[in-house]
């Protein structure tokens, strides 16, 4: 993603979902709350145009590392599922109400 600014980017989250590896800028709030850095894919300097192009090649070029991140992507499923989700809402709601 090369997004300057992002708030939750449900495509981020389907991509990785279906096992793809992703790269992305390494905005305020949105793709490092997804992407776990060398672990399921690449984060770069916000604007970093140079930076986004190595990280992109870096993948293009290294099939095992692309296949490792991509296999540990769909994970993504499991993390924002919607009982996952749903739970956090209703602890949050709890608390508030506390």
């Amino acid at each position: 993603m090369s997004s300057r600014y992002e708030g939750f980017p449900n495509a981020l989250i389907e991509a990785m979902a279906h096992g793809l590896a992703s790269v992305s800028f390494d905005c305020d709030s949105g793709p490092r709350e997804i992407i776990g850095h060398e672990i399921d894919g690449l984060l770069v300097p916000p604007g970093d145009a140079k930076a986004l192009k190595g990280a992109l090649t870096r993948l293009m070029q290294d099939e095992t590392l692309r296949l490792q991140f991509a296999d540990r992507a769909k994970e993504t499923r499991q993390r924002f599922s919607i009982d996952k989700i749903a739970a956090r809402w209703e602890k949050l709601f709890r608390e508030v109400i506390r």
